[in-house]
């Protein structure tokens, strides 16, 4: 997902920027009289979700697999997540 800021809103807001692409793997474009100068990408590294993940996240696999996987895990997590209920 690109995001685009004029060069002014970058440099207003370069710290919210940087801190999308670390944490959340959104790109910016930075443009200047309408015209793109730069782009802020995120680096490839562990702390911004896979693309598989972030597909599954939002509800779009790509296979019938990632469905079933997804289904298995929801699965799992509410019966882990289950506490007795304590009689009144």
């Amino acid at each position: 997902m690109d995001m685009t800021v004029t060069a002014m809103e970058a440099r207003k807001r370069f710290g919210e920027i940087l801190n999308s692409a670390l944490y959340r793997g959104v790109s910016t474009v930075i443009e200047r009289k309408g015209k793109a100068i730069a782009k802020v990408v995120p680096m490839l590294d562990d702390r911004v979700a896979p693309r598989k993940d972030m597909l599954a996240y939002a509800g779009i696999w790509r296979d019938a697999e990632d469905i079933t996987r997804m289904k298995k895990a929801i699965v799992r997590l509410r019966r882990s997540s289950v506490r007795a209920i304590k009689p009144l």
